[in-house]
């Protein structure tokens, strides 16, 4: 099992813009996409992801999309001018048919125009990890 303080999780990488990619340790990803999370526990994560959007006046009840009922968040929207962080179905996919992991688990920002944007979709992948260890507790 991957712990997540034991190595480096995710890092941004930026182009030249506001547009940015994440990349995510795979053996993390895995782990996350194999364990099972409520419709309660996930309820709760997306609570807590409100509150503090809404603090900088982003109005999003529901910013994580997680995926098949697990841990593994495959999509973080924050609810305007179509801005979001995401991760394609192939990649999850390969990751859960294949035995050996990529190097990498890719995401993407679409329309983040400002360093607004950026930053907070970034404090929201940061939130998901750094509740990760509460998220895979059974």
């Amino acid at each position: 099992m991957v712990d997540p303080l034991d190595e480096i999780v995710w890092q941004p990488v930026f182009s030249g813009s506001y547009e940015f990619a994440v990349l995510l340790n795979p053996g993390f990803a895995k782990q996350m996409l194999t364990t099972p999370l409520s419709r309660e526990r996930q309820d709760s994560m997306n609570k807590r992801a409100a509150e503090d959007l809404k603090n900088v006046r982003i109005n999003c009840l529901s910013p994580y999309q997680f995926r098949n009922n697990s841990c593994f968040v495959s999509c973080i929207n924050l609810g305007y001018k179509g801005l979001w962080l995401s991760t394609d179905n192939s990649t999850v996919e390969s990751l859960l048919k294949n035995k050996e992991l990529p190097d990498v688990v890719k995401y993407h920002a679409h329309n983040a125009d400002t360093s607004f944007d950026a930053f907070h979709l970034m404090a929201m992948f940061s939130l998901w990890i750094q509740y990760s260890d509460v998220l895979l507790e059974k």
